[in-house]
């Protein structure tokens, strides 16, 4: 058998693109609601543009050193 565990403290939703954002709650705690977080090295938004990602992408290039 399997079972998975979920840390409250560290686990958040977002809502994309969606009139209201959804009330997730487990044991009686509910999900914090972000506008934005970082996945596999992208930035994910709510509101389904890529202009936050693509922004800190390139300030992210402009601190790079030339080899």
């Amino acid at each position: 058998m399997f079972a998975l565990t979920i840390s409250i403290k560290k686990t958040e939703e977002i809502a994309q693109d969606a009139p209201s954002p959804p009330t997730i709650a487990i044991n009686d705690s509910r999900l914090a609601t972000v506008n934005n977080f970082r996945y596999l090295g992208s930035l994910i938004s709510s509101n389904v543009s890529l202009d936050a990602d693509i922004n800190t992408g390139r300030n992210a290039g402009m601190r790079m050193q030339p080899l």
